[in-house]
């Protein structure tokens, strides 16, 4: 989690989140602060101080002081989003298998509900799951509108930060097949049942 002055950048994984974390390390002149893990414990320190990104901290961890910033993230469509999550860390299983055990039951109130891992995840980052599902975060854009743009649209970047931010290249991307080779019918009907909250609220479409 990235905390600057006026803003605090929630991490979720596979939307880039390397990417903006590295660029505003670039660009920042000061008072950039990276909410991390550290020997299992959670530290805020400087970002200049930090030597390795340990992120996906969330919301919910945060002390309440900071919670004033206009906090924001990211969300990947759900088919895409497996595939990435998969290449990165699962590859040694079947993909099929990684999406059938890729489910969490999640109590609210007295409901049970069944979701998939990423809708598992957009709860734990930008809601708090102790108190309902709370909502802790202010806005929550698309990784398909294009991160470098929608940061271009939040911050006033100067000229030289701007020109920074469209030529970094990307980090930490996974390499794999155009994600919907991947799946058959039945796949596909499992992760839009089971993340339909993400395909609804962000307009996703198979």
């Amino acid at each position: 989690m990235l905390i600057g002055s006026d803003f605090i950048f929630v991490h979720m994984p596979r939307t880039a989140g390397i990417f903006v974390h590295n660029f505003f390390f670039r660009v920042a002149s000061g008072g950039l602060y990276v909410f991390n893990m550290e020997n299992d414990k959670l530290r805020l320190s400087l970002a200049s101080e930090v030597k390795e990104y340990r992120g996906n901290v969330t919301l919910a961890e945060l002390p309440t002081e900071y919670m004033d910033k206009f906090k924001f993230g990211f969300i990947r469509h759900p088919l895409d989003w497996y595939v990435s999550w998969w290449t990165y860390k699962y590859q040694d299983e079947k993909f099929d298998d990684f999406i059938n055990r890729s489910v969490f039951d999640v109590h609210v109130d007295n409901d049970c509900l069944e979701i998939g891992w990423l809708t598992y995840r957009f709860y734990e980052m930008y809601y708090d799951m102790e108190n309902g599902l709370k909502p802790l975060v202010d806005k929550i854009y698309r990784y398909e509108d294009g991160v470098r743009k929608v940061l271009d649209s939040i911050f006033a970047f100067n000229k030289e930060q701007r020109k920074e931010l469209y030529a970094m290249k990307k980090i930490n991307v996974s390499t794999h097949k155009p994600y919907m080779e991947y799946y058959t019918d039945h796949l596909i009907e499992t992760v839009r049942q089971r993340d339909k909250l993400i395909f609804d609220l962000f307009g996703y479409e198979i």
